[in-house]
């Protein structure tokens, strides 16, 4: 207890020091909380799994141009041919996404509620429920779709259904899809862990769909997944498959170097071709962060513990001289460790709730209902254990260094060396070196995007704004929505309004074109409408735009597309007939220049342009605002009243299409928002850590900078004396980081088919910017010693 206590009143006698390192170990352990529970929760999908290294979920791979590209879903008939060749130790899981257009709920006393377009309604068989781990909280799965009208919810749906009934009173509920009523036979847990089984309410899979014999084609909504007991069975199950397949496509109008692939469970959370995939090389990078930002906390501790050994050697040469042994004053470094450590980690609690607070709409949609105490627990220990060793190492070895008799003669221990290089100064080379390195590359990322907005993507998208059409009887979907057009298009604050599916969006359906010369290809499908070209001022090469008429029988294509069907020049395309997977053919009217219609990830892709007037293949009806701002306000508000006049049942979402194609950067705008905000802790770390070095070797030098200024050194000469040395350090930080910034920018972008140039700027500007900040640090400390009056400082040494 009195080893305590003396710990205690050390560190409150240096408490300005304490606090820097306090502050410094809570910023990086409250950024490795935040970081930790976000990667743990990436890394843990499907974890809890029963033999998840055996379940694979089967895709279709297709190689165009050399070019490999995965279609996330599995055809109908897969699933039944697929149920002939599984022993009974294995399982087929197919899970079919169904749409409804609204659920009605009819509670007690003819009560009803509708809700519209559920989401996460699936269509699935017995294998489910035997492949994913639910805890029942009523029914059995053994007793499950012995009807083909029972539907299994999920705790949460049925709160949300049935708010008012626990799990076993809801039980024989109805639940109307659409016209068909269906029973509630059981009632399950939501999952609590991180999983790619999203499914909220469960339907049997309907018999004509079981019974379909299609390989080809199919929707995003189908999925397929295989649990196979051994690697040999997993083989020959996809040979016979792919047998199947090549046999459909030799037989049919689609060719193409096509197969099967089974994705393993634990891959899949990681594939590019999921929704709401992430980049396993993004986590690593963000752990990397972790790491680097804890790194720079450390090595402040580090740095002004070990400047302050000069200053404690007094009290650690008459320890010695009383008989303590090294252990014991081993031991005494360590508990003022854990003191500061637990301090910070009692701080760095309400420090990551900040944290989250700021990044709440990036944190997953089922982050929150994950269960993690026990491994941030162990992780938390873990970081502990690892924070004392670590920071009390250094200054354990300096302090036993101390010699007694060094210590009576006075003789300076600023100048303890490990080998032949100062350790203070290697780790502050280390700090700025990852200081400049977020700078760098926070530049440089927030340069890509700002690329990505701004580049001619081919097609205007200034002053548009989307609504999307109605989905549902009840909302308008049977309203023909050519009438509101007509009615908009005569107010003189807009300039022009088309129906159809964006430019750039993801999602769109595929059509596979085949020109009578034999040459086949997919494209990316767009439903539209009249005026559709002119409003997104796409450039039409040949031909013309299309009309309602051409529904039928015409179509319009892309550039690329053309060229892809064989066409030598646009206009050798117009009026010429193809083959579509609609079976039928089109004749092609028109002929647009390429634009991107996907992200700046991918190269230009071929396009078609079909004519329609069904709410649902035309998606969203767009309106071109006019040029001048100043309409804008008065113009959104008639779009408005007339929609919620002619709508009156269904929702208005205008969104502009600008913050839609931003929406499709999510990932990079959230990568570069970590990146920003790590380049202002590190900055901001190694500023603190500058702090303490120069207040201590201002403190260690009083008497010099004294005498200095009494023999007539300047202001700006004493600046120089405390601060050339840390500048000089700088300046090799910043040489060797910007290299390594140039090589990880480069490796980032590579993933981008279009990308900005690096220039030589990039990196001088940031260069200029962490020193300037840097050295403003050190002279703001260094003026203040420098004004101090030379007499007092002199009298009391």
């Amino acid at each position: 207890m009195k080893k305590l206590n003396q710990i205690i009143r050390h560190l409150w006698r240096n408490k300005f020091f304490t606090s820097l390192n306090i502050v410094g170990l809570a910023i990086g352990i409250s950024v490795c909380w935040v970081i930790f529970r976000f990667v743990n929760y990436e890394f843990s999908f499907d974890k809890n799994l029963s033999e998840r290294e055996h379940v694979y979920k089967v895709l279709l791979q297709e190689t165009i141009d050399g070019n490999e590209s995965f279609s996330n879903y599995a055809p109908l008939g897969l699933a039944p041919f697929i149920e002939d060749y599984v022993s009974n130790s294995e399982l087929s899981v197919p899970i079919y996404g169904k749409y409804v257009k609204e659920v009605i709920i009819d509670h007690e006393e003819d009560e009803l509620s509708i809700h519209n377009s559920p989401d996460y309604l699936e269509a699935i068989n017995r294998n489910y429920f035997d492949l994913v781990n639910y805890k029942w909280l009523a029914g059995s799965k053994q007793k499950i779709f012995r009807s083909p009208f029972e539907v299994i919810l999920t705790s949460s749906r049925s709160k949300f259904y049935f708010p008012e009934l626990n799990p076993e009173e809801v039980i024989g509920k109805t639940v109307v899809y659409d016209t068909t009523q269906y029973t509630v036979t059981g009632i399950v847990e939501d999952l609590n862990s991180a999983s790619n089984f999203s499914g909220k309410e469960f339907i049997a899979i309907d018999k004509n769909d079981w019974s379909s014999t299609g390989f080809l084609g199919g929707s995003s909504q189908n999925q397929l997944f295989i649990k196979v007991s051994s690697e040999i069975n997993k083989t020959n199950l996809l040979k016979i498959i792919n047998d199947r397949l090549e046999s459909e496509l030799s037989n049919g109008k689609i060719s193409g170097k096509m197969k099967f692939v089974f994705v393993p469970l634990s891959e899949l959370h990681f594939s590019s071709f999921m929704h709401n995939s992430v980049d396993k090389k993004t986590l690593y990078g963000i752990i990397g962060i972790a790491v680097f930002l804890l790194g720079l906390s450390v090595i402040n501790f580090i740095n002004i513990s070990t400047s302050q050994i000069p200053e404690r050697a007094k009290d650690i040469g008459i320890r010695k001289t009383m008989g303590e042994r090294p252990k014991h004053l081993a031991l005494t470094f360590v508990l003022e460790t854990i003191i500061i450590c637990l301090i910070s980690f009692f701080l760095a609690f309400f420090l990551k709730d900040l944290i989250f607070s700021q990044i709440q709409e990036y944190v997953p949609e089922n982050f929150h209902f994950v269960n993690d105490i026990k491994e941030v627990a162990l992780f938390l220990t873990i970081l502990l254990i690892v924070l004392v060793a670590c920071t009390s190492i250094y200054p354990i070895y300096l302090a036993n260094k101390v010699q007694v008799v060094e210590v009576l003669k006075h003789k300076s221990l600023t100048h303890i060396k490990f080998g032949n290089l100062s350790i203070k100064k290697v780790l502050i080379v280390l700090q700025f070196i990852v200081a400049q390195f977020f700078v760098v590359t926070s530049l440089l990322i927030g340069l890509q995007l700002k690329f990505m907005m701004n580049k001619d993507l081919g097609f205007e998208h200034n002053a548009i704004v989307n609504i999307q059409l109605p989905k549902t009887i009840r909302s308008g979907l049977s309203k023909d929505p050519n009438v509101l057009v007509d009615i908009l298009k005569s107010n003189p604050k807009i300039q022009d309004v088309a129906l159809g599916r964006l430019p750039l969006e993801n999602g769109v359906s595929s059509l596979f074109l085949e020109s009578f010369e034999g040459q086949k290809i997919q494209t990316s499908n767009k439903g539209v409408n009249e005026r559709y070209g002119r409003l997104f001022n796409l450039k039409l090469l040949a031909g013309r735009d299309l009309t309602v008429k051409d529904s039928i029988s015409n179509i319009a294509i892309t550039k690329r597309t053309a060229e892809m069907l064989g066409f030598d020049k646009p206009s050798s395309a117009i009026g010429k007939r193809i083959q579509t997977n609609e079976s039928k053919t089109r004749e092609i009217v028109g002929v647009y220049d390429d634009f991107n219609s996907q992200t700046l990830h991918s190269e230009i892709r071929p396009i078609s342009f079909i004519a329609t007037n069904w709410p649902l293949s035309l998606g969203y009806m767009n309106i071109k605002l006019s040029q001048n701002t100043n309409d804008w306000n008065e113009a959104l508000s008639t779009i408005e009243k007339e929609w919620k006049a002619f709508y009156k049942d269904g929702s208005f979402n205008l969104q502009f299409y600008d913050d839609k194609m931003k929406n499709l950067y999510e990932n990079e705008r959230k990568f570069s928002k970590i990146i920003n905000s790590s380049a202002v802790i590190t900055i901001f770390l190694s500023c603190l850590g500058l702090i303490g070095l120069i207040t201590i070797a201002t403190f260690q030098r009083t008497k010099e900078i004294g005498i200095r200024k009494v023999l007539g050194s300047t202001i700006s000469g004493i600046v120089k004396l405390l601060s050339v040395d840390y500048v000089i350090l700088i300046l090799i930080s910043i040489l060797i980081a910007t290299p390594i910034a140039w090589w990880a920018i480069n490796h980032w972008l590579s993933d981008f088919s279009y990308k900005v140039p690096l220039k030589i700027w990039m990196f001088f500007i940031p260069a200029l910017a962490t020193l300037l900040i840097a050295f403003l640090t050190m002279a703001f400390l260094s003026i203040k010693a420098a004004r101090a009056n030379p007499v007092e400082s002199l009298r009391d040494e």
